[in-house]
């Protein structure tokens, strides 16, 4: 019924919205104090009662015929929106998580020769420690953009790695940034964040494929192309399953199409790692640290 009416009033305060379901639209909510990033404002275009599930702002039809909210409107769309930012305050800080920046909250510096690194890769790479809430008792690697993950100080944990909402390892690339500011034409590809963090405290440029299931997306394969990489070293852990994945890494016919691809076997930079008979490159340096 009244369609039309809404959808123009949408246009008009340029709201984007979709459909969703017979008589409904979802856009992002009309509460000027709700910083609305998901499109949780559900609108029934027959009656015009709206209602955001999010910070439950609530509105009638008059608003879309009117354009104009009255005074108690007003009023409980600020108590309603002081409301939603306090839950969602306490929300993030029960699993430690900072609320302004998203990452976990900073219990303490990260104490240097953690895993073997140095005080200048801790502080290059970002890393502190958690103690409060989910992430207690880990260290956090942020990400270059949003994000970040989590490793375990509890050798008994079940779970080594925790990851942020949302991450996903089939398109993420660490560390891309400093890659793309060492403006290097070659990258050594291993498993691990440690692994590859320490690649780096030794100069030689990595990124981390995060496990040995993930093959390169056309999004990697862009953004590697984008920075200028010609050749990609492939270095999975020396175990039975890593060699496995670095056999199919080295046949991967989308990398073969842009990149230059050899073992990292080939590359004399690492020619006492592979003499050494170390698992993976944290392992060898933490161990030629010790003697």
């Amino acid at each position: 019924m009244y369609t039309d009416i809404i959808k123009n009033k949408l246009d008009a305060l340029k709201v984007s919205y979709k459909k969703s379901g017979r008589h409904y639209l979802l856009s992002q909510c009309l509460n000027p104090h709700h910083s609305d990033e998901h499109g949780s404002f559900s609108i029934n275009t027959q009656t015009g009662y709206c209602k955001c599930f999010a910070c439950g702002f609530t509105i009638g039809v008059d608003f879309f015929t009117n354009g104009v909210m009255s005074e108690e409107q007003e009023e409980e769309m600020k108590r309603q929106a002081t409301y939603y930012k306090l839950k969602e305050q306490l929300k993030r800080e029960s699993k430690g998580l900072c609320k302004f920046s998203g990452l976990p909250l900073k219990g303490g510096e990260t104490p240097e020769g953690y895993r073997g690194f140095t005080k200048d890769t801790i502080k290059k790479f970002k890393l502190y420690e958690c103690n409060v809430g989910r992430y207690a008792n880990r260290t956090i690697f942020p990400f270059d953009s949003e994000g970040f993950t989590s490793r375990t100080h509890d050798k008994d944990s079940e779970v080594k790695y925790l990851h942020s909402k949302g991450f996903d390892n089939k398109n993420s690339l660490y560390p891309f940034n400093i890659l793309k500011e060492s403006k290097s034409n070659y990258v050594v590809v291993v498993e691990g964040i440690v692994d590859s963090i320490s690649l780096w405290q030794d100069g030689i440029p990595s990124i981390c494929n995060f496990g040995v299931s993930n093959n390169f997306s056309s999004y990697k394969i862009g953004k590697l192309l984008e920075i200028g990489v010609e050749t990609i070293y492939i270095m999975m852990d020396n175990d039975e399953v890593g060699q496995k994945a670095e056999e199919n890494l080295l046949e991967d016919y989308n990398l073969k199409e842009y990149f230059e691809v050899k073992s990292a076997r080939e590359l004399e930079l690492l020619e006492y790692f592979y003499a050494s008979g170390c698992k993976d490159y944290n392992e060898y340096m933490v161990k030629r640290g010790k003697i």
